[in-house]
């Protein structure tokens, strides 16, 4: 694929066509699709092992479909999203829960994209992309803001949402 790229931006320099744009070739992908559609089996693929990472022995993470905006594209559209809240006695910061939820979506064949990092003081947001018709992964770690709780005992929410580009009808 990346051959291919190249091979084109060498044959737009030499009819002298090539025209640049702010957005890599991928997010333009996304804008010529015009919406995102939840991306179901990418969201089953991951809810049992995040449940087993997250020690939700009890419950299983459940699916749900949720409004999406991507912020690199600027697209709207659905996603589905997994969501858990996580006990401080099992992670004691966002960044062990992301470094135990990180290795999960790279074996999956998620490729992270540093446009959709963030971070703060006890939240992080990392984002993915998967595949040619570029797939969009969102983990988002935040703390619990929950006034009655001493923050100490707060855990954390964590949640994927998982969005592919939506295939115009004809």
């Amino acid at each position: 694929m990346v051959a291919s790229k190249i091979q084109q931006v060498f044959a737009s320099l030499a009819i002298g066509t090539l025209a640049f744009s702010a957005m890599p070739l991928s997010a333009q992908t996304i804008a010529q699709a015009g919406r995102f559609s939840p991306a179901w089996d990418d969201c089953e693929d991951v809810q049992m092992e995040m449940a087993y990472l997250l020690k939700l022995s009890d419950s299983p993470l459940a699916q749900n479909p949720a409004p999406f905006n991507d912020m690199v594209s600027g697209v709207g559209g659905q996603s589905c999203v997994l969501s858990a809240t996580v006990s401080r006695q099992n992670f004691q910061n966002a960044a062990q829960l992301r470094n135990a939820l990180k290795p999960m979506l790279t074996k999956q064949g998620w490729v992270e994209n540093n446009q959709y990092a963030a971070s703060g003081v006890d939240e992080t947001q990392i984002g993915f992309w998967k595949g040619e018709e570029v797939r969009v992964a969102i983990l988002r770690i935040e703390a619990e803001d929950n006034p009655n709780i001493a923050p100490s005992q707060r855990g954390y929410k964590v949640t994927i949402q998982m969005a592919q580009p939506q295939v115009p009808s004809l």
